[in-house]
């Protein structure tokens, strides 16, 4: 192991390092120094080590042919969205230099809509927003709302995923309907049950306080429920450190 050291060390082509903030240098200036002595009898001991290989003990050049799969070695490059995500700072300036997308409220000038959204001011773009299909033919604006959109993927394919407020009491229903009606065969609550001063909350609680506010309602069932017609069954809960996975099984009941 001290011979692949050394020879790391040997191989390194100096680069130039970004200057340290303050609190970093700061860091660094604690850390355990040698003096000269004591570095040069480091040194010393170095020497008397066997010398370094012409041919480095691990090459990530050489031509590896394992028995196993051959693709389980392939790297992919990384995209542009991965290599964005993985830089904080690049991730959080595109996002502030996203301009505000408000939708004014008189595009939704319905009666009834209000009871349908969770804030007054986030509301789905009308030329994207999901429609509830029914087959009343009497049905009104209200029984086709709900607060989603359609969104491209990002490889630009559209309708790739829908995005959606945390269903309320009044909206679990049409949720689920949206569900179905869209097939999507995965959901995504990237919100917590219980988040700073907003709790989830389950859909038949006891009466809450009237200045009570709700991050997201437990749309989920423990077992099974019907919604809209559709019967929404638990099949598996998976419960992992920091997020549960439920698995479901819808159907239309007969």
């Amino acid at each position: 192991m001290m011979t692949q050291i050394l020879y790391y060390l040997r191989t390194l082509t100096p680069v130039s390092c970004p200057a340290f903030p303050d609190d970093r240098r700061q860091s660094v200036s604690r850390q355990p120094s040698f003096t000269y002595s004591e570095w040069t009898d480091a040194k010393q001991d170095l020497f008397d080590l066997d010398s370094v290989p012409e041919t480095p003990v691990f090459d990530c050049s050489m031509d590896m042919k394992p028995e196993a799969d051959p693709v389980t070695l392939t790297v992919k490059p990384v995209g542009l969205q991965e290599s964005r995500a993985l830089d904080d700072t690049a991730l959080q300036t595109e996002f502030y230099e996203t301009p505000m997308n408000f939708v004014d409220p008189k595009e939704y000038n319905f009666p009834g809509v209000v009871r349908k959204n969770r804030y007054k001011t986030i509301l789905p773009n009308t030329h994207s927003r999901v429609c509830l299909k029914t087959t009343d033919p009497d049905a009104d604006f209200l029984s086709t709302y709900i607060n989603a959109n359609y969104m491209r993927g990002y490889g630009g394919q559209e309708k790739a995923y829908i995005a959606t407020q945390g269903p309320t009491v009044n909206t679990v229903s049409d949720f689920w309907r949206m569900v179905w009606q869209e097939s999507s065969p995965i959901i995504v609550m990237i919100t917590n049950v219980e988040e700073k001063n907003e709790v989830g909350v389950p859909l038949q609680p006891p009466t809450p306080p009237r200045d009570c506010s709700f991050k997201c309602t437990e749309y989920w069932p423990e077992d099974t429920v019907v919604h809209e017609g559709i019967e929404i069954r638990v099949v598996q809960v998976i419960q992992a450190d920091d997020y549960s996975l439920r698995i479901f099984s819808l159907k239309v009941c007969t």
